[in-house]
């Protein structure tokens, strides 16, 4: 017998998952990231927050087991409520957005990599910085007053100030990496086992080794340059703000933020994908990404890759793709939206921006099972919530031997480009048929169809077929009209 799988697509709040806090005492309360501890689940949390647990303290990060009980062995000594991003360098350390830090919460070999750090790079701003196996680190520095690059300050002497710099295993000046850029970039990424994505603002970060980059370039890593990348966003002051937040097995990169792109320069675009050149992807719905109806664009923040090949894409949005999609979207494997999901009211309520207004910061994918969601949100389906949440219901597997469940080996469309009419041929009855041009707006609705639809009246160009099965499936189609 095959394997079912059975795909409940609400994607409902974890009712085993219960903060231990009320984030809502907090003025402001946001959730920053969420980092899950690989071997028993606890959760380590970042944000806009401050605790106390008796006389503990937990100011800006904090500890969970997995149903939401508080670690207590774990306490905050930032002193500060609005840490950000947060990784694990080995079993033992665990970065905190700006210091070094045990899994007990404990600052590293008392502070000393953070107060390295801070006279090495006297003015970093926030950046995340790429750590070496070996505990080293590429870090950003800044500019002063009069738009010169802050000095190192290296006892017993004062070096000239650089842009990227490389810090030892303690936090200090590693003179050996003599690459440099104009500007200050926003972070570094792992591309693969030998490269970085370095990505900024294309105001600021416009060249690295005096090579043109356009706030976007990849890097070896004893930091040549590699030219096989070209980035894809608009030369001029106002692209906006991107960063490239996931990057798939076969090398492809999901940029978000909301930015403009060569040749497209009237409008801001939320989510495309690379290919490894860093050009865009042709398969991936690039354009019409989640925008925000109050001032048309929006922004896009995280994207958790699920197993069916789709994405969870998290940001400040409400609409995507014509559909309703408040803060939170299920896409497939080619960026089309997934309307089933999050049929319900979601996330909702700011405390600094009302009803109607809430953020998704980041989403994580947990080893046990689940999505934990965090960002600055009051409620979740119209109920009090805390702006952490556990969700449940996606798909976890890939059922084996179903053949069935292959939705794009089961259905041809032909002639294929085609000026009038278009054959859809299904092994599974087709309940609607949605068409999409490539910046995501649909053109047309065609219920209960049959096996040939009429193209006719559509203009010339790309479309995208959105094929909805009466068993609940969903495939899509490039369809290209003469």
């Amino acid at each position: 017998g095959s394997e079912m799988c059975i795909r409940d697509r609400s994607l409902v709040l974890d009712p085993t998952f219960q903060s231990h806090f009320d984030f809502r005492t907090t003025l402001g309360p946001r959730v920053g990231d969420i980092y899950e501890n690989p071997p028993d689940g606890r959760i380590y949390v970042s944000g806009n927050f401050s605790f106390h647990n008796g006389q503990t303290p937990y100011i800006g990060s904090l500890c969970f087991y997995r149903n939401g009980n508080l670690y207590t062995p774990f306490s905050s000594t930032s002193g500060s409520n609005s840490i950000g991003p947060m990784f694990r360098l080995n079993d033992s350390i665990i970065y905190f957005h700006d210091v070094l830090r045990d899994t007990l919460g404990n600052d590293f070999n008392n502070n000393r990599w953070k107060l390295n750090r801070i006279k090495t790079v006297r003015c970093g701003w926030g950046n995340l910085p790429f750590f070496f196996k070996d505990g080293s680190a590429l870090i950003a520095n800044g500019k002063d007053n009069w738009g010169v690059p802050c000095n190192i300050i290296n006892p017993p002497d004062t070096f000239p100030g650089r842009i990227i710099i490389k810090l030892t295993p303690t936090g200090l000046w590693d003179s050996t990496f003599t690459h440099d850029a104009s500007g200050s970039p926003r972070r570094f990424t792992r591309y693969d086992s030998n490269r970085i994505l370095i990505s900024g603002y294309t105001r600021n970060f416009t060249h690295y080794d005096s090579v043109d980059v356009d706030g976007l370039c990849r890097i070896y890593l004893d930091g040549t340059l590699d030219t096989t990348f070209n980035s894809p966003i608009a030369d001029i002051p106002s692209s906006g703000a991107f960063l490239p937040i996931l990057i798939e097995d076969n090398g492809k990169i999901l940029l978000v933020g909301r930015f403009l792109l060569k040749g497209r320069t009237h409008t801001y675009e939320t989510l495309v994908r690379l290919n490894p050149d860093g050009s865009l992807d042709p398969t991936f719905m690039n354009f019409g990404g989640p925008r925000d109806t109050n001032n048309l664009y929006g922004s896009v923040g995280p994207v958790c890759k699920t197993p069916d090949g789709g994405y969870l894409v998290g940001g400040y949005f409400d609409v995507c793709q014509n559909h309703w999609a408040k803060g939170i979207v299920k896409l497939d494997s080619n960026g089309a939206i997934e309307p089933q999901y999050f049929t319900r009211s979601g996330p909702d309520s700011s405390q600094s921006r009302g009803n109607g207004y809430p953020s998704i910061n980041v989403i994580r994918a947990s080893k046990f099972g689940g999505y934990y969601v965090g960002g600055d949100f009051l409620k979740w389906d119209g109920q009090p919530s805390d702006p952490i949440v556990r969700l449940t219901g996606l798909i976890t597997g890939v059922p084996k031997h179903n053949k069935t469940l292959n939705l794009k080996a089961e259905v041809s469309i032909y002639p294929n480009p085609s000026n009038s009419l278009v054959n859809v041929i299904s092994s599974q009855p087709i309940l609607q048929i949605q068409i999409f041009d490539v910046r995501g707006k649909l053109v047309k609705t065609i219920e209960t169809p049959s096996s040939q639809i009429d193209i006719s009246e559509l203009k010339g160009g790309l479309y995208i077929l959105s094929i909805h099965f009466k068993n609940g499936s969903l495939n899509h189609q490039k369809l290209l009209k003469e």
